[in-house]
């Protein structure tokens, strides 16, 4: 505008304070972090995701850490952000022992972090803060959270639970995507996060993975049967045995509702999560409603996704058509 006025400006150029009000923005953060580590167990990017509603009592609140030179997740829940310390402690407990003390650890500057951070300068580690507000900066666990997260959906959906067994099943979710994304190649190799972490490959091959919500029939071990009593009993699968021999998974039993581990199963034919055709316009009906989404659509509209028959494994146990 000046040089368009013929005008010549003289003097020192100050600041707008109006402008600075009016025009603020973030500063540019780089979504990769320059620094990398070179071997394992060398740098770890630390975070705390939550509070996960409706689930388990105990389970609010998901710690995670993840390994940068390998990818490799480990993650465990708790019921308060305080006990993201403790997490800590035994994480890097178990590697001293395998690989020694991390040398640096990123973390936010949250007041659950404060002991943390307190910890790790105890113990010689480098603590680095991000600042607030700045997630960028811890991005190779915030990534995972994201990625994690997704696939629990996708999980849960194509298995067809209701919302209550989505609900009551989540921790198993998180724990079987975490696994699950462990064993697949990382961004910066070609090997798994897993492969890369234990210096060779994992024994939990392709032919071993099975569907999450399969139906399996899961041999009876604790008492002894007679000839004409069941030798087996109907139970979900919700995981892996990873602490096990190759080929234990954990299931769910319906009746009892416990968690169990077992080798021994016959599987079920896996009824995959389709939408049903009486809910076509699903999505612009909760639109002309206001609602939020499916839930909220399965609450208000009189075809609701139980009656539609979108919890498949579920109905085959109470129905014993499998």
């Amino acid at each position: 505008m000046v040089e368009l006025e013929g005008v010549k400006l003289v003097g020192e150029p100050t600041t707008c304070h109006a402008c600075g009000m009016a025009k603020a923005c973030r500063a540019q953060v780089a979504k990769l972090t320059t620094s990398k580590a070179d071997k394992i167990g060398e740098r770890f990017f630390v975070d705390t995701t939550g509070p996960l509603d409706g689930v388990a009592a105990g389970i609010k609140y998901l710690f995670g850490a993840v390994d940068d030179y390998s990818g490799k997740l480990f993650m465990i829940f708790g019921a308060r952000k305080s006990d993201l310390k403790d997490f800590v402690e035994k994480l890097f407990s178990r590697m001293k022992e395998m690989n020694g003390l991390p040398t640096y650890v990123r973390l936010n500057g949250g007041g659950e972090n404060i002991a943390v951070k307190k910890f790790c300068c105890d113990k010689g580690i480098k603590v680095e803060l991000t600042p607030p507000y700045t997630p960028q900066y811890n991005g190779r666990i915030e990534r995972r959270f994201a990625v994690i997260t997704s696939m629990v959906m996708a999980l849960l959906w194509n298995a067809g639970f209701t919302s209550v067994m989505k609900k009551k099943l989540l921790p198993e979710a998180l724990t079987t995507a975490s696994f699950l994304n462990d064993l697949a190649p990382t961004a910066r190799s070609k090997l798994s996060a897993q492969e890369l972490w234990d210096g060779k490959k994992s024994k939990w091959t392709s032919s071993h993975l099975i569907e999450f919500g399969r139906v399996g029939l899961v041999k009876i071990k604790t008492k002894i049967t007679g000839k004409l009593d069941d030798k087996a009993e109907a139970m979900i699968m919700v995981g892996y045995g990873t602490e096990y021999p190759v080929g234990t998974y954990r299931f769910f039993n319906s009746k009892t509702k416990r968690f169990v581990f077992s080798d021994s199963v016959t599987w079920c034919k896996f009824k995959r999560w389709e939408v049903h055709p009486s809910m076509d316009g699903i999505y612009l009906r909760a639109k002309n409603m206001n609602c939020n989404g499916i839930d909220d659509y399965d609450e208000k509209m009189t075809v609701s996704l139980e009656d539609d028959g979108t919890e498949r494994q579920v109905e085959a146990l109470e129905e014993g058509s499998i």
